[in-house]
């Protein structure tokens, strides 16, 4: 155990500059950092320290304070000081040395990349929002604990239990999206709205998804998956303009090419072009498996059938052939598979649901939004009855969202984009958890 001192974790600290202003601004004053290097050479102390804005050398000198000289024996690197002196010939001449921590454990190692990646990730979110306020959106700040769970087929919701001063108690649920409380918003009366906010999905956890994760949310009313296709070319071009000053980023040695337009491809030019299957042959299941070469599937539910071997063949043959060297929109997708999309009007087998795609990687998900309650109604039913019937608990129906759906919601486009998924992409990281600042661990198998 290292020498206590009475040096050690004082409540104050004396620091005048940070480290980027001495030279510039000042050539003396109180700077405070870390000690990534410490040595004695000859009668001296040498070294340098680093706090947020950079590094300084120092020199502390044998005749400086010789009462201090022999504490600075005591510090070791990694400890946080504190420095008071002058700059000459870019060296900082220390007069006095203060130890405001001990580092217990050595150096931080990963210290300087976890600032790195807090200071992208501040600019980012500062340029998102001021996209979408030049855009004349605003901005809603939706709540983290709901009574009520997305229904969503193959996601599970977060639980906890609430319980009040009288011993009541009651289940409540982390949101696996803002969507329900934004689209309250439009039936408030609201024009052009987003949310940037955490959301949560219970058994996600792979390169690509994590059990908390950011999202970024958008609808604009009166409009359709049309205008989100034009936003999400515009968010994207104008965010990787001020992160890298270019139309087009780096991904795995790949050259990403953001000007408009993007490529677009519909649900059905996609299985034909990358599976051999026409639009007249979706509901063939015996076909199905026969593309895939197997069956994966022993429900008896002729919905869940022919959901699971479509979506295996989407997944295996078509999306990683998605967005190669430039974005792409994938749109018009079975009504089978339109969560909370409308219907096309003109083809009623279809549904107006959009997803973007780059390098074969998912980021957002876009609907032309179903504003009638009815067949809101009607849908959350069946999903949690499918849901129920893949082994899963029967969930709550959000009926606080149908009654206001009941007051009317305009006609609206709405998006969701995995902002961790976009950040990763573009500065060329190989999976999300490394573009969290604090990702949650995977568990390990027991």
């Amino acid at each position: 155990m290292r020498k206590r001192f009475e040096q050690y974790y004082p409540s104050r600290s004396g620091r005048t500059h940070r480290l980027d202003q001495i030279g510039p601004v000042t050539t003396s004053g109180t700077v405070s950092g870390r000690l990534l290097h410490f040595e004695k050479r000859s009668h001296d102390f040498f070294g340098f320290i680093e706090d947020e804005s950079g590094s300084l050398v120092f020199v502390f000198r044998h005749g400086a304070q010789p009462e201090l000289f022999s504490q600075c024996k005591s510090l070791e690197t990694g400890d946080f000081v504190e420095i008071t002196g002058s700059l000459t010939d870019s060296v900082f001449y220390a007069s006095s040395i203060q130890l405001l921590t001990p580092s217990l454990r050595g150096p931080f190692l990963k210290a300087r990349e976890l600032r790195s990646l807090l200071h992208m990730r501040s600019l980012a979110i500062k340029l998102i929002r001021q996209f979408f306020e030049h855009n004349g959106f605003l901005e809603i700040d939706p709540p983290l604990l709901v009574a009520y769970p997305n229904l969503e087929l193959h996601q599970e919701p977060f639980q906890t239990m609430y319980r009040s001063e009288t011993g009541q108690s009651r289940r409540l649920y982390l949101p696996s999206s803002p969507e329900y409380y934004l689209k309250m918003a439009l039936a408030a009366g609201m024009d052009k709205i987003f949310a940037l906010t955490h959301s949560f999905r219970n058994g996600e956890y792979t390169l690509f998804h994590q059990p908390e994760f950011l999202i970024l949310e958008w609808y604009r009313a009166y409009g359709s998956y049309l205008d989100m296709m034009t936003d999400l070319e515009d968010l994207l071009l104008c965010l990787n303009r001020e992160l890298h000053d270019s139309t087009a980023f780096c991904y795995k040695g790949r050259t990403i090419d953001l000007t408009k337009p993007w490529q677009r491809l519909t649900v059905a030019e996609a299985f034909e072009k990358y599976a051999g299957i026409s639009r007249d042959h979706w509901e063939d299941v015996e076909l199905l498996q026969k593309v895939l070469g197997r069956r994966i599937s022993c429900s008896s539910d002729p919905f869940n059938d022919w959901e699971d071997h479509f979506l295996a063949i989407f997944l295996e043959k078509i999306e990683p052939e998605l967005g190669r060297g430039k974005p792409l929109l994938l749109y018009d997708y079975p009504a089978r598979l339109a969560a909370l999309s409308k219907y096309k009007d003109n083809d009623p087998g279809l549904a107006e649901r959009v997803e973007l795609y780059i390098e074969g990687i998912e980021l957002a998900n876009g609907y032309t939004e179903l504003n009638d309650p009815h067949e809101q109604h009607q849908r959350f039913v069946l999903d949690r009855e499918r849901k129920v019937e893949l082994g899963c608990q029967k969930l709550p129906i959000d009926v606080d969202f149908l009654k206001i759906m009941e007051h009317g919601m305009p006609p609206a486009g709405g998006i969701a984009l995995g902002l961790d998924r976009l950040l990763m992409l573009m500065t060329d990281h190989d999976d999300i958890e490394s573009i969290i600042p604090f990702p949650l661990k995977h568990i390990p198998h027991t």
